[in-house]
């Protein structure tokens, strides 16, 4: 049986990269949103009188509230307009002092409005706030005390140290300490990675609750990173209480994740290394992925995915891994190494190599992975059962085990498999033709990727149209072609003579056979016996000669207290030979012929005439006269 190499466990670990891009992705929002409440312009402690600011021309003030300076205004105009509101305009800066983590914020625009009551602040034209590193701009901005909302609906551009993004939309609740972008998100964020590339974000939607540390993006959620992107409907999200660590994440509707190694640069995330290996292209479909992590470590821990799952894994050199389910789980321990996988309904692995005709198919109800012992366990259900087919064969059986560490693997009750037919370079499976298929049946089997060897056991069936072998116990080495039979044999060799067109059968049964493909023999061990016929003939070993050219049987030969019964008569002897084209059996080792009629016949030969039931005796001198005995 020929095999792609199988790294099942290795191809799951590619899978976790994708999850570590959208980890970032929140992470990033969530540093944003958290920069955002620290835009809070905070109530004045006083009126301003219309007598201190009416017609103020380059004003410069620090506004004080219980004795501490608060607010510091600079503008070219501050007064009081016809529409009762307070105006201040040109080259407008306000700080408010000391607001946040012992940092000013600023708050920058042409023009700044607000009511005597000091609830409502509108800030136009070349709007912008500063916290830090990160600078909000908008040509409008809106500012409620009351409600302690921030809004703006003519688009924002926000940026800082690795994070720069615009939305057409924000509504911001300080009181629900609650985020709103909507319309025309982009994101993009330069992680502390060896990577030049930006990871770009798009939504429509994204609502964020800080205090719950729960986050959403809607409507054509899609991210990019150089030529790596994905996409979904819509995306949850949960952080630890620090919001440090990603605590859930939820992909949800059509969601596509396609991952492309930047040429020429280390692929992201390297430090996660033990996570997966590092392939060409990866890609990922599903209905619906769940992720969670642990609350103390930047790592995942579970991933749930559901809704006509289909992930693909692709070399440099075009060979590729691809998984198909209806729903996919697994998870990690702490420091990254896989402890659980788990796959249900209609689960399909295809691996395709390097060559086109190097593919294989694992196919199973349930297919999953016992961590500790890395073990695949493919099961079937109801009358579907699990099957492997190769290039150079198909397994099925109730179900079927695959070691992932040596690629060794087990089937157990129902067994049946298909060995397909063999190229002309290739070797035959046993002395069956290599221009059919071989059927092969048994209650259990193994298979030995060092030794390319197949194990069965108990109830077992070999066929190849009439050709048929059954034992207890089998052994077949697929490159070679050697078989190996134990514990009680029988075989069925249909043939056909030469100038004849009427097919006959042989008949072999012993304790022990094995088939040496070096010198084209079947050899039959321990209580050995034939059917030939109306002929039956033990021995304690029987061998079978095939023809080099095309493996037909020409010669069997018997050794040891042969014994021939025919019809009234009995031969013994210590050895016997048949002729396959000619139809004779000679009965050699000082044979004695016993007819219940006539008596005791001996001689030097025995000779058997199948065609006409003539039996030749010879004596050691062949000058002397041939007693020929008809029956």
């Amino acid at each position: 049986m020929r095999k792609v190499g199988f790294h099942f466990a290795k191809v799951l670990r590619l899978f976790i990269g994708v999850f570590l891009l959208v980890i970032l992705v929140i992470v990033a929002i969530n540093f944003i949103s958290h920069s955002k409440k620290q835009l809070k312009i905070p109530m004045q402690s006083k009126a301003i009188s219309q007598k201190k600011i009416e017609k103020k021309e380059r004003i410069e003030h620090v506004e004080d509230k219980g004795g501490k300076r608060n607010r510091h205004i600079q503008a070219d105009r501050h007064y009081l307009g016809k529409d009762g509101l307070y105006h201040v305009e040109g080259n407008v800066k306000i700080v408010f002092l000391k607001k946040k983590d012992g940092q000013d914020v600023f708050l920058y625009g042409d023009e700044i409005v607000y009511d005597k009551e000091g609830s409502h602040f509108l800030v136009r034209g070349q709007a912008r706030i500063e916290f830090k590193d990160l600078r909000v701009k908008s040509s409008f901005l809106e500012y409620d005390t009351r409600e302690e909302v921030i809004k703006s609906d003519e688009g924002i551009n926000f940026s800082s140290r690795r994070v720069t993004g615009s939305a057409q939309h924000v509504v911001y609740s300080l009181k629900k300490a609650k985020i709103e972008l909507l319309e025309n998100i982009r994101l993009q964020l330069w992680p502390n990675l060896d990577t030049s590339l930006p990871l770009e974000i798009q939504a429509d939607k994204f609502d964020y609750l800080r205090k719950k540390r729960h986050g959403t993006l809607e409507g054509g959620v899609l991210i990019f990173h150089g030529d790596s992107c994905g996409m979904a409907d819509f995306m949850e999200f949960d952080l630890v209480s620090t919001g440090e660590q990603i605590k859930s994440l939820l992909l949800k509707g059509n969601v596509r994740l396609s991952l492309i190694a930047e040429e020429g640069k280390k692929e992201p995330f390297q430090k996660q290394a033990s996570l997966f290996l590092y392939n060409k292209k990866r890609d990922f479909k599903a209905d619906e992925i769940f992720i969670k992590g642990f609350w103390d470590l930047p790592q995942i821990q579970n991933i749930k995915a559901k809704g006509d799952c289909d992930f693909k894994f692709t070399s440099l050199s075009g060979s590729f891994t691809r998984i198909q389910a209806e729903a996919i789980e697994f998870g990690l321990n702490r420091e990254g190494k896989f402890r659980e996988f788990h796959s249900n309904k209609n689960v399909r692995i295809f691996e395709q190599g390097e060559r086109a005709e190097s593919q294989r198919i694992i196919e199973g109800e349930i297919i999953y992975i016992k961590g500790k012992k890395n073990i695949l366990m493919i099961e079937g259900k109801d009358r579907s059962k699990p099957r492997i087919l190769s290039e150079g064969s198909e397994i099925s059986a109730e179900s079927i085990i695959v070691f992932l560490d040596n690629n060794n693997l087990e089937a157990k009750e129902g067994v049946k498999l298909i060995l397909n037919p063999r190229r002309a370079s290739e070797r035959s499976v046993g002395f069956f033709s290599k221009e059919k298929p071989v059927f092969i049946t048994s209650r259990e089997m193994r298979y030995s990727e060092a030794e390319k060897r197949f194990l069965f056991s108990e109830d077992i069936k070999v066929w190849q149209g009439k050709e048929m072998l059954i034992a207890k116990e089998l052994s077949i080495y697929n490159e070679t072609g050697k078989i190996l039979c134990g514990g009680g044999v029988k075989s069925i060799l249909p043939y056909t003579r030469e100038g004849s067109q009427e097919e006959e059968k042989i008949e072999i049964s012993a304790y022990s056979m094995n088939f040496d493909p070096e010198k084209n023999l079947i050899a039959y061990q321990e209580k050995s016996s034939l059917k030939l016929k109306n002929l039956n003939m033990s021995a304690q070993s029987i061998f079978v000669h095939l023809t080099k050219e095309k493996g037909e049987m020409e010669t069997i030969v018997a050794y040891g207290k042969v014994i021939i019964n025919q019809n009234q008569l009995e031969g013994k002897g210590e050895e016997a030979r048949y002729d396959v084209n000619s139809e004779t059996l000679d009965l050699l080792g000082t044979p004695v012929i016993n007819d219940k009629k006539k008596g005791k016949i001996e001689g030097f030969k025995l000779t058997f005439y199948m065609a006409d039931g003539r039996i030749v005796v010879e004596n050691r001198d062949r000058e002397r006269s041939v007693i020929t005995v008809k029956k």
